[in-house]
């Protein structure tokens, strides 16, 4: 934030120069860093001894996404953002490769498909019917994230030592298959 537009737009540019400049330089790809939002607005608080908006300049807000397929390597990169003048970190999330989901979701669909012909062939039986061929099949998927880890801390990354820890949750895969049968 500034007084001036034109000083507040180079000064953001100079900090997210050094920010990319240094995450590069941990191996990070230009495809791994995107700009997701960049704004540069007019920047009003409100003065209570006034009782009224007061204009206190203009305020950029960049905010750049850092894809890492490496875990273990979020905490450290975070550290590297930040000691180069990234001041706010939203959140972090938790998603699978498109390939894992991929993986995990055919691993899914086999296993659900199993577990509807048991259940229909358990329902069958307990009627004193068959089931015959597949009529109709519907699969339903869910996402496997993003799984958020909150807000980022600046001042306790500075006075740690070690990366900042960062422990991700398990993320979620969740997938139904709905099986109408024929019956005999």
């Amino acid at each position: 934030d500034g007084k001036e537009a034109k000083t507040v737009q180079e000064q953001n540019s100079e900090i997210m120069v050094k920010v990319m400049a240094a995450l590069k330089e941990e191996k990070m790809n230009d495809n791994d860093i995107e700009t997701t939002r960049f704004s540069l607005s007019p920047w009003e608080e409100w003065d209570p001894a006034l009782q009224k908006s007061v204009n206190r300049g203009y305020k950029v807000q960049h905010t750049i996404q850092v894809t890492v397929s490496e875990i273990d390597a979020v905490g450290a990169l975070l550290d590297v953002a930040v000691e180069n003048g990234v001041n706010s970190v939203d959140n972090i999330a938790f998603m699978l490769s498109d390939a894992k989901e991929k993986e995990v979701k055919a691993l899914l669909v086999h296993e659900a498909s199993e577990q509807a012909k048991a259940k229909a062939e358990n329902l069958a039986d307990s009627l004193g019917i068959s089931v015959g061929d597949v009529l109709y099949v519907t699969e339903s998927s869910y996402g496997a994230g993003p799984w958020y880890y909150g807000a980022y801390d600046k001042t306790a990354m500075m006075e740690a030592r070690a990366p900042t820890p960062i422990s991700p949750e398990n993320v979620k895969v969740s997938l139904q298959v709905n099986v109408d049968f024929e019956i005999e």
